[in-house]
């Protein structure tokens, strides 16, 4: 086994990585393909490790997860606050076959299939959903998608295509206030 963590040539630029660096990296033995030992998963685990904040919660609980997938192959990458709203901006995409898991799956939200394949997965949550809009990569509306509390909402992955979503919240007003006006924009364009 050999491990190449810096290559630092001399042309065109004789001073090229240069000075003291610092590495991690970690090894993961399994079984089966990678796919099949989630290395995909692990590798996020690894190198964007997990963030907790301290939440008030009017009931404690033991665990909390805010958002679950049913299909282990499509990982939530990014969740934020939507830069014009209040809304909250999911990012999703697959990270391993579709035939070989179908098991529930709640981790992080940029979506794209990374294997060339297609996945169907349901988004669904604990949070107060009002409206939900597939958007693109500058949080400006696509179309409102079909959200039910019970199910949450469906969408399809085609071969390597990323999937953002614009989350409103029943509980942010002001969300809706600032997602209305961004539509009048749109529209008066």
């Amino acid at each position: 086994m050999r491990l190449s963590l810096l290559r630092a040539p001399k042309q065109p630029d004789t001073e090229c990585d240069m000075g003291v660096h610092h590495f991690k990296y970690a090894l993961l033995p399994h079984e089966g393909t990678f796919q099949q030992a989630g290395v995909i998963q692990h590798g996020l685990n690894f190198n964007v490790p997990l963030q907790a904040s301290l939440v008030h919660l009017a009931a404690p609980t033991e665990s909390t997860s805010f958002f679950s997938l049913d299909n282990k192959s499509v990982l939530i990458d990014t969740v934020k606050k939507a830069e014009d709203s209040n809304a909250l901006v999911i990012r999703l995409y697959e990270a391993t076959p579709p035939l070989l898991s179908t098991q529930p799956h709640s981790p992080k939200t940029l979506l794209f299939q990374a294997f060339g394949g297609s996945a169907k997965v349901r988004l669904s949550t604990s949070l107060p959903v009002a409206r939900v809009w597939s958007c693109n990569i500058l949080e400006e509306h696509d179309e409102e998608l079909a959200w039910s509390p019970e199910k949450g909402v469906e969408l399809s992955f085609t071969p390597f295509k990323f999937q953002t979503l614009k989350v409103e919240l029943a509980s942010s007003s002001s969300g809706a206030t600032s997602d209305t006006h961004t539509e009048k924009r749109k529209k008066s364009k």
